[in-house]
């Protein structure tokens, strides 16, 4: 995370486009919780409060992400995600990346 983001307050988007200098320079890690997208970026949840970030930022800076699957979630709805994806060769494509 750019130490340019430490100062920013509750629920302001994290754009690296905002960001110059010292401000660029590495804070150390951050866990989030992704919790909703849309066509320009991720929203996320951190210190209890949901903000925005670019995909650009959000390619820069993330390192690593989780994902949860649950078959009992999929098969209680229809079983396909919107979609129309089934469960078994989403799983299957999450196995192979």
């Amino acid at each position: 995370m750019p130490q340019g983001f430490l100062s920013l307050g509750l629920g302001e988007t994290w754009d690296l486009d905002t960001l110059a200098g010292d401000a660029l320079k590495p804070a150390g890690g951050h866990a989030i919780a992704l919790v909703g997208y849309n066509p320009d970026g991720v929203f996320f949840n951190t210190w209890g409060a949901r903000t925005f970030m670019p995909w650009a930022t959000f390619s820069a800076i993330a390192d690593e992400a989780y994902g949860l699957l649950s078959r009992q979630n999929w098969l209680g709805v229809p079983g396909t995600a919107p979609t129309g994806e089934d469960f078994d060769p989403l799983l299957a494509e999450v196995r192979a990346a």
